[in-house]
């Protein structure tokens, strides 16, 4: 919307286009805003906004872009490579930043449905990050809306400021009023009727009942311990009447005796070391694939037969919510991604919308499916214990970051960061048929360092950015 990053940036440029702005006049260009700009036209292309923007010293940053684009824009601006960034709360809420000057443009944002204020607590943390020591010795907060005037000084009066009560307390209490409104009574068929936003939440709750429960207990010591997992939770002490205390007892109860119910007592071990709630846990029992043969034999990341056979089966899990994408797609995505593709290659080869394959990526197979196969793999390791295949085993990871093999993989868990010069030094590797693993290929990178660095210069798919990123975290001197 006209308030997001998005409406802001597209106000910027156009400010710029009608040479109307002029606060950023003692901005100055230099040889890492260059290395930046060409960074983030290889990955997001020519004609990106933030690749128009960062030409006139100012960048953006919001939770839906990549790891390694956020990484970029907070080491920019606390490097003063450039000094104006427009973010989220996403930013302001969790990184220290050198910060002179905070302009709140609103204190509303939008919640998936409408935009609400934000909440008193979290604009006091955010205005509180202007001028801080170390950073800035003084700063200044502008509030744009007038009408948010009242909003800002009960902040900077601190005045009602909301509790921080957490999801769980947050839910029970919902419940709880729900439940007095309509005159009902909880019962564990009445959560399983609700919409897949609340079952997700009633995983939560039964995955923290799981954690709960002491090392070493079996499924039917639940109700022994069901009192002390209760008086552990910062919930109960926030709920300061009999009744909502009550309330709480009740879901606990109830969700203890669901997962006692629905789980085979044998297969217990199995849903504790997985990390899977007790319904995902179920809907790959019933599926499975831990029992699929390329377990054991998997080769290639890519072998058909294991995206078709285990990646689809587990994208079609319904509260993974990835329904609205195609099968072919998705996979066609997973094969670009896993073949070291830019984001803007990817959109481009695919004939999709750039935002759209930026969302795939990163949330769709980054987050969600990444983290619903590191819990099937987990499944897996128990049924095949050393006899899992190393690529099946690590499979997840090889999503998560966008890598094709396992020396790769092997850098990245050495400190490496950066995908596209990992992937400069799997081509140098293969033109040169190494082989080495783990501690050994480091240390072969080291010794040929020289040769290595002039391969990765030398690369048209590996900017300068990266190359002296790379170097620098794998010490290739």
């Amino acid at each position: 919307g006209p308030n997001g990053v998005s409406g802001l940036t597209n106000a910027m440029l156009r400010l710029f286009e009608n040479d109307a702005f002029s606060c950023n006049d003692d901005f100055q260009q230099s040889e890492e805003l260059d290395q930046l700009k060409d960074y983030i036209e290889f990955q997001f292309g020519t004609t990106h906004k933030l690749r128009a923007l960062l030409s006139h010293g100012i960048g953006f940053h919001h939770g839906d872009l990549p790891q390694e684009i956020r990484r970029e824009m907070e080491e920019g601006i606390q490097g003063n490579v450039f000094n104006i960034l427009i973010c989220t709360t996403t930013l302001a809420e969790g990184v220290n930043l050198p910060i002179r000057t905070l302009v709140m443009h609103t204190i509303r944002r939008f919640n998936g449905q409408i935009m609400e204020p934000i909440k008193l607590r979290n604009i006091k943390n955010i205005v509180g990050r202007v001028g801080r020591a170390g950073k800035e010795a003084r700063g200044r907060v502008i509030f744009v809306n007038s009408d948010e005037q009242g909003v800002a000084e009960s902040v900077f009066r601190d005045e009602r400021m909301e509790p921080a009560k957490g999801a769980l307390f947050n839910l029970i209490r919902n419940i709880d009023k729900r439940i007095r409104e309509l005159n009902i009574q909880l019962s564990n068929d009445l959560f399983e009727r609700q919409n897949t936003e609340f079952l997700s939440i009633l995983d939560r709750i039964d995955m923290a009942l799981i954690d709960l429960l002491p090392g070493g207990m079996d499924l039917n010591d639940f109700e022994d311990h069901l009192g002390d997992m209760l008086e552990s939770t910062l919930a109960l002490r926030y709920c300061d009447t009999d009744e909502l205390r009550a309330t709480m007892e009740e879901v606990f109860r109830l969700r203890s005796q669901h997962i006692q119910e629905s789980i085979d007592i044998a297969r217990w071990p199995a849903l504790k070391s997985s990390g899977a709630s007790p319904r995902y846990f179920n809907y790959l029992e019933g599926l499975e694939l831990v029992d699929f043969g390329l377990w054991t034999d998997l080769e290639d990341v890519l072998d058909e037969h294991w995206l078709e056979g285990v990646v689809l089966k587990v994208k079609k899990y319904p509260l993974l919510d990835l329904e609205d994408i195609e099968d072919d797609l998705l996979l066609q995505v997973i094969r670009l991604w896993l073949s070291g593709h830019t984001y803007f290659e990817i959109s481009t080869d695919l004939e999709i919308e750039f935002d759209d394959a930026l969302e795939v990526v990163c949330s769709s197979i980054g987050y969600k499916l990444q983290e619903s196969m590191s819990k099937v793999i987990q499944l897996a390791i128990n049924s095949h214990g050393e006899n899992i295949s190393e690529h099946a085993l690590n499979w997840s990871s090889l999503l998560q970051y966008g890598l094709g093999t396992l020396q790769q993989l092997d850098l990245f868990e050495r400190g490496a960061t950066d995908r596209l010069a990992v992937w400069g030094i799997q081509r140098y590797l293969e033109v040169n048929n190494v082989q080495h693993r783990r501690n050994r290929l480091l240390s072969f990178l080291r010794n040929n360092s020289e040769a290595v660095r002039l391969h990765l210069e030398q690369d048209a798919r590996v900017p300068m950015l990266s190359f002296n990123r790379i170097c620098e975290e794998l010490s290739l001197s």
